[in-house]
């Protein structure tokens, strides 16, 4: 854990029971899904063309105040006449590498949709849905790891899955989900493919805590970033709800406030959850 300069910006606070992050490795195939890492990567170079760049919904989720992201920065310059050509043309990547090379910016890199709902940029509130989010193209170059997040006996439904990309030697700006600094507690998976992401939440006192596992969860309203690799690096996030039988492993069912009462259906009837972990890892 290293010290984070402290730049004037208010804390956030919010936990999952009492933990700045939660290392979710034992609930995981973490096994199987390492051995996934080389089709993940050729599932990445072949969808490279379907991604796009990460932008933050509000510029009050910035850390650092004295840069612009990308996005907010094209508003900022009404008076660039060349940024009005590219935009006017519908050019917007190149729009958005433009203003990245022209200005004084932040980026977040770039993502890779998996799976999502319609409207991406509105429809946040409803990305753990199974019915509002459907397979996106770029799904069809990751069949190993679709079927691996469809055997998670962690989750009921699964929602949104997106995969993250950050350059080497890049850092994944500090940002937070919501910039009223209010959870929601979100329920989703964060995977780091060989621990290789030197990811964090910053803790009320600006400390990094750096997560741990390979499968993790953090409260999304936290402040979080992530520090320079050497090289090129990428995570999946799955966003759903959360199992009855997970949460009570985890002890983690009183935090999301789901009622403790287990409803199994009779296909699992007589299963639990070590069972399924069981199958999951044989699959």
């Amino acid at each position: 854990m290293s010290q984070q300069m402290d730049i004037g910006r208010e804390p956030k606070r919010s936990q999952i029971a009492g933990q700045w992050f939660v290392d979710l490795d034992q609930y995981v195939d973490t096994e199987r899904f390492e051995r996934l890492h080389e089709r993940m990567c050729e599932g990445i170079a072949r969808s490279w063309h379907l991604s796009e760049p990460v932008v933050i919904g509000s510029k009050e989720s910035q850390y650092d105040m004295t840069l612009s992201e990308v996005e907010f920065a094209k508003s900022e310059h009404p008076e660039d006449e060349t940024l009005k050509r590219l935009l006017s043309y519908q050019h917007r990547e190149a729009a958005y590498q433009y203003v990245r090379f022209r200005y004084p910016t932040m980026a977040l890199g770039r993502k890779i949709l998996l799976r999502t709902y319609v409207d991406y940029h509105n429809g946040f509130a409803r990305k753990h849905l199974a019915r509002l989010n459907h397979d996106m193209p770029a799904y069809s170059y990751f069949p190993e790891l679709k079927q691996f997040i469809s055997d998670l006996p962690i989750f009921s439904e699964v929602g949104r899955v997106i995969i993250f990309l950050t350059d080497g030697n890049a850092k994944a700006e500090i940002h937070c989900d919501y910039a009223d600094g209010k959870s929601r507690k979100d329920q989703f998976l964060w995977l780091n493919p060989r621990r290789a992401k030197r990811f964090f939440v910053l803790d009320t006192e600006f400390n990094k805590r750096y997560l741990t596992g390979i499968a993790n969860t953090f409260d999304n309203a936290s402040w979080h970033g992530g520090d320079p690799s050497p090289y090129a690096t990428f995570t999946v996030r799955i966003d759903g709800r959360f199992s009855q039988k997970f949460l009570d492993a985890s002890n983690l069912a009183e935090h999301y406030e789901r009622p403790r009462k287990q409803v199994i259906e009779p296909a699992e009837a007589g299963r639990d959850l070590g069972v399924q972990l069981a199958r999951h890892s044989a699959a």
